[in-house]
C-alpha cells in the first residue's frame, strides 16, 4: 500500500514539473535553469578528478521584455555572457549586454536554449516563442 501511494505521489510531482515554461503574459517568461560549473570553481568538485558529487540544482528564471531577467533565489548574479543556441547549430547568438539580448530574443520565434554564462557557473534552459 504504501509504495502505491509513494508511486502515485511521484507520477503526480513529476506531471506538475514537466513544464520547464510558463507564459505569464506576453513578455514575461518563467523558465527552469540548471546549472553547471566553469572549471574548478565548484566547492564540492573531488580533487581526484570525478566531477562534482552533487547534481545541478534547477532555478526558477524569469525574463520580461521591459523588466529584464531575474535568477530567483540567486542572489544578484552578475551574468557576463547572455547566450541564444539553436538545436543542431551551436550558439547563433552571444551579447555581453542584457538590454541586446532581450531585443533579440524577443524577435525570434521557435524554441532555443538560453544560456546564462557567469564567472562560477552557467547557467542553462530551454526558451519557446
Amino acid at each position: 500500500m504504501k509504495k502505491s501511494i509513494r508511486f502515485i505521489i511521484i507520477v503526480i510531482v513529476g506531471l506538475m514539473n514537466c513544464c520547464g515554461i510558463h507564459a505569464i503574459n506576453k513578455n514575461i517568461h518563467v523558465i527552469k535553469y540548471i546549472y553547471i560549473y566553469n572549471g574548478h570553481t565548484n566547492p564540492d568538485e573531488d580533487p581526484n578528478g570525478r566531477g562534482a558529487r552533487i547534481p545541478s540544482h534547477e532555478v526558477p528564471c524569469s525574463i520580461d521584455s521591459s523588466d529584464g531577467i531575474e535568477l530567483k533565489g540567486e542572489g544578484n548574479v552578475d551574468i557576463i555572457y547572455y547566450e541564444i543556441w539553436q538545436s543542431g547549430i551551436g550558439c547563433i547568438a552571444k551579447f555581453e549586454d542584457e538590454e541586446d539580448f532581450l531585443k533579440v530574443l524577443f524577435t525570434l520565434k521557435g524554441e532555443y536554449e538560453i544560456h546564462f554564462e557567469t564567472a562560477n557557473c552557467t547557467y542553462i534552459g530551454k526558451f519557446v516563442l
